[in-house]
């Protein structure tokens, strides 16, 4: 069977610039643009910091001395040479008084938190609906699908699909609801600086890809790709697939324009990016934020990734490494955003597939689990604080659902990007659209923004 390639159908138009169109659902943009906020717009912008492969949050923040739990129960599992010693973690201090440690390499963003502008939020992670650990061993609930696989844990994570597989994510579908705001915009709402991904595909809205030099704009997954081309290949005439694919060029063309155009009167940073893979993406981010103006967008949803997570061996050095990258790219980005004075209409967050085993394996490393604890940075966090519940750090405890240290996420995903999505301006009687789950969840906003 005679098939076309994406590459090839770009090359029918330019090929380096891609653009495919949400022909037959831009009719519904009407309707979710009626659900959106109808307040005078203001820019606001969320960042999307994806650490793929499955961070141990484990070392990331660690309990020292808490209401139920001291760093003994963390270093009576993970022992010495494996944990963080605990005179090297960065003591911080929730508002109840509770002492926890940041992982030395983060030195970089403990100020953030002293000063109030980082939050950690504790143990999150895909739910289909409640869940214990005592409920998840006896079978009692529904449970995510294939809960310890890489892919699908990124799409349910992108998606906030954990049944159901899923054509959208929810920052697509976010933008989705808030196009109205961005009607004057010259480039689409969702920007990814790594690539093709779930996260911004929307069901009426399109996503640009950014690199070094280029924006392509994707709106669809490949399945609903792959129908289109099949659709374009069975017309009769060879002409309107050019026309088609000449389409695509010129909607990338124009948003290059654009990009260029804004870009072009940037006056540049004081604050030094490194020069690391995050830190690279971060900066381009800061940049298109600067030419928020020229561009036109009131709301900007960006998307960057991180790899080298799953660190099954060779984890303490690795993690480090990972660590200092993370901490000083974050921290970067928030400079930026104060020489910018968007600093408080910023958020950057992070996600990840799935946390790691509190207990490591026999090769130096950790095996995949459940929940994990992530960082909120930027102005809008309302205190420093963890929020969500941290869970008691104990081998076939309360919240482990393996007898290893996989614990069932206590706060979930749902939880977590619907505090975010009502901050960036969904309103609520919308956001079981962007998040089915949310319903089954008694509690719909955590409160850190």
């Amino acid at each position: 069977m005679n098939t076309i390639s994406r590459r090839a159908l770009l090359q029918l138009g330019l090929g380096t610039l891609g653009y495919f169109s949400t022909s037959g659902r831009l009719g519904r943009i009407g309707q979710l643009a009626a659900q959106a906020t109808t307040t005078a717009p203001d820019y606001k912008a969320l960042v999307c910091v994806f650490l793929a492969g499955g961070n141990d949050a484990n070392n990331l923040i660690v309990p020292l001395q808490t209401l139920l739990q001291t760093y003994s129960a963390y270093s009576a599992v993970r022992g010495t040479g494996f944990g963080v010693d605990a005179n090297q973690l960065l003591p911080i201090v929730t508002r109840n008084g509770d002492q926890y440690g940041l992982h030395p390499q983060l030195s970089a963003l403990a100020p953030l938190y002293n000063q109030g502008d980082l939050a950690i939020v504790a143990n999150v992670g895909t739910l289909f609906q409640p869940s214990t650990a005592a409920q998840v061993i006896a079978g009692s609930v529904l449970v995510p699908l294939n809960l310890y696989s890489h892919s699908d844990q990124q799409s349910q994570w992108q998606s906030a699909q954990t049944r159901t597989p899923s054509a959208s994510g929810w920052g697509g579908r976010v933008a989705d609801l808030l196009q109205s705001i961005n009607s004057a915009a010259t480039i689409p709402a969702g920007i990814s600086l790594a690539g093709n991904n779930l996260f911004l595909n929307g069901n009426t809205t399109i996503s640009g890809q950014m690199g070094t030099q280029l924006l392509t704009v994707d709106g669809m997954d490949s399945s609903f790709r792959d129908a289109g081309q099949q659709k374009l290949l069975s017309l009769s005439s060879g002409l309107s697939l050019v026309q088609s694919a000449n389409l695509t060029s010129s909607q990338a063309i124009s948003f290059n324009t654009a990009v260029s155009a804004a870009l072009s009167n940037s006056t540049g940073f004081t604050t030094v990016f490194p020069n690391t893979i995050l830190g690279n993406q971060l900066f381009q981010v800061a940049q298109l934020i600067q030419g928020r103006a020229a561009l036109g967008v009131n709301r900007q949803i960006f998307y960057v990734n991180m790899g080298g997570f799953d660190l099954h061996s060779f984890q303490t050095s690795n993690e480090t490494v990972n660590f200092l990258q993370l901490g000083q790219a974050l921290a970067a980005f928030y400079s930026a955003m104060v020489e910018l004075g968007t600093n408080n209409n910023v958020v950057a967050f992070t996600e990840s597939e799935f946390g790691r085993t509190l207990q490591p394996n026999t090769t130096g490393g950790t095996d995949h689990a459940w929940g994990s604890h992530h960082l909120v940075l930027g102005g809008p966090v309302k205190a420093a604080d963890i929020y969500g519940t941290f869970p008691r750090l104990l081998l076939r405890g309360p919240d482990d659902s393996n007898g290893r240290g996989a614990w069932v996420p206590t706060t979930s995903l749902d939880q977590y990007g619907a505090t975010l999505a009502s901050w960036f301006g969904v309103p609520d009687a919308s956001l079981n659209t962007v998040f089915p789950n949310l319903p089954k969840f008694s509690v719909r906003n955590l409160g850190f923004v």
